[in-house]
């Protein structure tokens, strides 16, 4: 998926149409996308490690769904938590006007794409190892820095190379945010409710 925005720019160039390109990523997640997964699950995935130190940090109290929609602290956090997915969907959205307003060539926009994918694995891991180590809640008031930079990239970073700059920063952003996000709702409210609490999350 990393490499596919790249694909698309480059199907659509040698073919002069973007029909044969989106025919393209369809075969793609048919013939590679579905084989893989399927394979994948049939891998018995069994935990192997012993409980994590950050079970000591959970929330005693398990908090029911009715609870949380009181709660006025849900709304403050969503304020911050939900800022990242919006502005990344705009971004992806309105890349178009974008590229045509600092006359980008497509190709070179795209190719920063799989740099945002690596960035985002590997900070994702990063950001794991410490939310073992301090704590999601810990981590909460730091995470949309990069997100910041990041905008602010885009906006004063006009030479295309700030596409690869505003790229970089936003996969450090997603990998956190993904990251940070799984983790805060069970430290916040416990686990016995945790699927109805992350509907209500995923709802707004």
């Amino acid at each position: 998926m990393a490499i596919l925005p790249l694909l698309v720019v480059l199907i659509d160039r040698a073919s002069g149409g973007w029909r044969v390109a989106w025919l393209a990523s369809a075969a793609l997640i048919v013939l590679v996308g579905l084989p893989s997964i399927t394979a994948l699950m049939k891998i018995e995935r069994t935990p192997q490690s012993r409980e994590a130190k950050a079970s000591r940090r959970r929330s005693a109290r398990n908090w029911t769904r009715a609870q949380v929609l009181r709660d006025p602290i849900l709304y403050l956090l969503l304020l911050g938590t939900l800022a990242p997915p919006f502005i990344q969907t705009v971004v992806f959205f309105e890349q178009d006007y974008l590229i045509d307003l600092r006359h980008y060539d497509p190709l070179a926009f795209a190719a920063a794409f799989p740099v945002m994918a690596v960035t985002t694995v590997v900070f994702g891991l990063i950001c794991g190892q410490l939310i073992d180590r301090f704590g999601a809640l810990k981590l909460l008031p730091f995470f949309l820095l990069p997100l910041a930079v990041a905008t602010a990239a885009v906006a004063l970073i006009t030479p295309v190379w700030g596409v690869y700059v505003f790229m970089l920063l936003l996969g450090i952003s997603s990998g956190f945010t993904s990251t940070v996000l799984g983790a805060l709702w069970p430290e916040v409210y416990g686990l016995a409710n945790l699927g109805g609490i992350r509907a209500i999350v995923v709802s707004a």
